[in-house]
């Protein structure tokens, strides 16, 4: 599934993916936020690093299908603010699509600035 096949620019996405790619960064370090985030989803910190350490576009998709197991809104509203921030909003329709399909059934991803940001780390 694509953003835009959603209604979502790829402006609407930037500053979530500003956020998504520091958790990351954190979650490679083991502090902060996106540690936390990924540890609420039950990554244990080498698997934390791992997943920080991936292509954003991949680990992107990895944790979004995550994130479609957790039943408890809440929760599952609590973690997607933890790794988007209050950009959070906007990854909601690819969360809540996956739910529909059940957890593991998720969408990936596919947006052409990602994939060439991927590329060129």
């Amino acid at each position: 599934m694509s953003l835009r096949e959603i209604g979502k620019d790829i402006g609407d996405v930037d500053q979530g993916m500003r956020m998504f790619t520091l958790r990351m960064y954190q979650a490679a370090q083991g502090s902060g936020y996106g540690a936390d985030a990924l540890k609420k989803l039950g990554y244990s910190a080498k698997e934390a690093k791992e997943l920080g350490l991936m292509p954003i576009g991949e680990s992107l998709d990895i944790l979004i299908n995550k994130m479609n197991g957790i039943e408890n809104v809440a929760q599952r509203n609590t973690v997607a603010v933890m790794l988007f921030g209050r950009s959070a909003i906007t990854f909601m329709p690819l969360i809540e699509e996956g739910l529909k399909k059940g957890p593991g059934h998720g969408h990936r991803i596919r947006d052409p600035t990602l994939e060439a940001r991927d590329r060129h780390r």
